[in-house]
C-alpha cells in the first residue's frame, strides 16, 4: 500500500511538472490569429506595383507600455512602397529581477498621404528583432495586428489582420519573421488618405523565474525594425 501511494505521488508530480512545462512553452492562438509564415527572401508581394510619387507620412501617433514618450518613428522607403517602424527601447524581459511573465504593447498610427488617382494595399509584414529563451524553458512571443483606418474619423476600412510568432526552445539571436497577405485586402478608395494602425505586443515568460527570457524590437540592434510593404495601383 505504501509503495502504491509513493507511485501515485511520483506520477502526480511528474504529470504536474510536464503540464507546467508544456504551459510555459505554449501560447494559444487568439480568434482570427495566424502564425507568421516565412516568405522567400526578396518576395515582397509588390513587385508588380505601379510606380508612384508623392506618398507622404504624417505625424506618427504612439500609445502603450512599449513605446512611451517619443520612442518610435516611421520611415518611408524612397520608392514609396514600404513603411518601416523603428523602436528605440521595446524590450519584454521575464525572470531574473523581472516578473516571470512580462507583456508590453505599442500601438502605432501612421498617417499616409495617398497621391491623387492611386489606391494601395499591404502585401507583406516583416518583423526583425532579437529573442533569448533560456535552456530551462519559457517562451518569447511576438504578436501583432494591423488595420487600415479612415484618416478623418478612424473608421475601419479593412479587416483586422493578426499574426504571431512563438519562440519556445533554447535560442539566443536575431530573428526575421514574415507573412505574405492575400491579394483581396484592398482597403481604401481612390486617392483617400488613410491611417496604418499597427498594434505590436512582446511577451516574455520565464519557466523558473530565475533564468531570463526576453524579446526585443530595439534599434540598439541596427537590424531591428518592422516593415509593411505596399502595392500601389492606379484607379480605373
Amino acid at each position: 500500500m505504501k509503495k502504491l501511494y509513493l507511485v501515485l505521488v511520483l506520477t502526480t508530480l511528474i504529470l504536474f511538472t510536464a503540464l507546467a512545462k508544456a504551459q510555459s512553452q505554449t501560447e494559444p492562438l487568439e480568434p482570427g490569429e495566424e502564425d507568421f509564415a516565412d516568405s522567400s527572401a526578396g518576395d515582397f508581394g509588390n513587385d508588380d506595383s505601379d510606380p508612384v510619387t508623392g506618398v507622404q507620412l504624417g505625424q506618427v501617433q504612439l500609445a502603450g507600455s512599449g513605446c512611451s514618450g517619443d520612442t518610435a518613428r516611421a520611415v518611408l522607403s524612397p520608392d514609396g512602397k514600404a513603411v518601416s517602424i523603428l523602436f528605440d527601447n521595446f524590450v519584454a524581459q521575464a525572470g531574473g529581477n523581472a516578473p516571470r511573465r512580462t507583456e508590453l504593447s505599442c500601438t502605432t498610427r501612421i498617417p499616409i498621404q495617398t497621391p491623387p488617382g492611386y489606391q494601395a494595399m499591404v502585401t507583406r509584414l516583416d518583423y526583425r528583432g532579437f529573442a533569448s529563451v533560456a535552456p530551462s524553458g519559457g517562451r518569447a512571443v511576438l504578436k501583432t495586428f494591423f488595420q487600415i483606418l479612415n484618416w478623418n474619423n478612424a473608421r475601419p476600412l479593412s479587416p483586422v489582420i493578426k499574426r504571431r510568432k512563438v519562440f519556445n526552445q533554447q535560442r539566443q539571436g536575431g530573428f526575421v519573421t514574415t507573412s505574405r497577405l492575400r491579394v483581396r485586402n484592398f482597403y481604401h478608395g481612390c486617392g483617400e488618405k488613410f491611417l496604418l494602425n499597427v498594434d505590436t505586443r512582446l511577451i516574455g515568460v520565464s519557466r523558473t523565474g530565475r533564468d531570463e527570457t526576453f524579446i526585443a524590437l530595439d534599434t540598439t540592434d541596427v537590424s531591428s525594425k518592422v516593415t509593411y510593404f505596399l502595392r500601389w495601383k492606379r484607379c480605373r
